[in-house]
């Protein structure tokens, strides 16, 4: 196999200036000015976890760090980790304008034990990370090495049966598009456009990308020692993806017509004993 890491952190960086133009998703300027504002994930999220206020926080693959930086507004101390130094240098500016006292390190997910000093009281993940990780197992190893006894690990993520499946635009029946059940094989795709719109192109088109099951994700926590305290899966989403949905009232997506139809993101929770 290539560097997938590489070649997927240059994709990455050159997805910044795309996602910073976009109005859809990250708007980094509206939330640095206005200091009452929580990430819409973070909002969602935080009804599942306990009290933040005080607590020690790693939010692994953060991106642009908003969701970093309203876990912070929300009285924790944060500390964001992304392997994308294009990503990392948008949030560390954004913490400064937005004045609050956060630390974003560059680091591989997999290097965030080295990256990073101490133990967390949680740590965190979110949406649109897991298919970028070849090894679940190693995921597990690494979260377990980051928490202090009593710690909690929480993940919200798309459900990966929903990246299986296609809804025709007219008719009842989910179609299976493509395999559930995933490989050692990255599936290699190339595109020149990111997964929300804005100005330019991806000129490192190419990514190394992953399908995890829902079992291999829970798995590769547990054997790593995690007890496992919650897991809830979600008939709605954070954006169609290819599906007929219907945005509803409070920003997330759903079938509307068969609102309980299949489940589009899963949240999972272990604490380290």
């Amino acid at each position: 196999m290539d560097d997938y890491i590489s070649i997927n952190r240059a994709n990455w960086d050159d997805r910044v200036p795309i996602h910073l133009s976009s109005t859809q998703a990250y708007n980094v300027n509206s939330f640095v000015a206005d200091p009452a504002m929580i990430s819409r994930t973070v909002r969602f999220d935080a009804e599942r976890m306990p009290d933040l206020a005080e607590k020690r926080i790693i939010h692994l693959m953060c991106h642009l760090g908003l969701d970093t930086l309203s876990f912070a507004r929300l009285g924790a101390d944060v500390t964001g980790l992304d392997f994308s130094g294009e990503s990392v240098a948008v949030a560390r500016d954004a913490a400064i304008k937005a004045q609050l006292d956060v630390d974003f390190v560059q680091s591989d997910v997999y290097a965030a034990r080295e990256a990073v000093e101490g133990e967390f009281d949680i740590v965190y993940m979110s949406f649109g990370v897991l298919n970028w990780l070849p090894d679940m197992a190693k995921l597990g190893s690494v979260v377990a090495s980051l928490l202090n006894p009593g710690g909690l690990f929480h993940l919200t993520e798309h459900h990966p049966l929903a990246m299986t499946l296609e809804l025709p635009s007219k008719g009842d029946n989910l179609l299976v598009s493509s395999d559930y059940f995933g490989s050692d094989d990255p599936e290699i795709n190339v595109s020149e456009a990111s997964y929300i719109a804005g100005e330019g192109k991806i000129a490192h088109s190419t990514t190394y990308q992953w399908q995890h099951t829902l079992s291999e994700v829970v798995s590769g926590l547990i054997n790593s020692g995690l007890r496992l305290t919650m897991l809830r899966e979600f008939p709605f989403g954070t954006f169609p993806n290819g599906h007929p949905l219907t945005q509803r009232s409070d920003g997330y997506w759903h079938y509307a017509e068969r609102p309980e139809l299949a489940p589009l993101m899963f949240t999972v929770q272990v604490v380290r004993d």
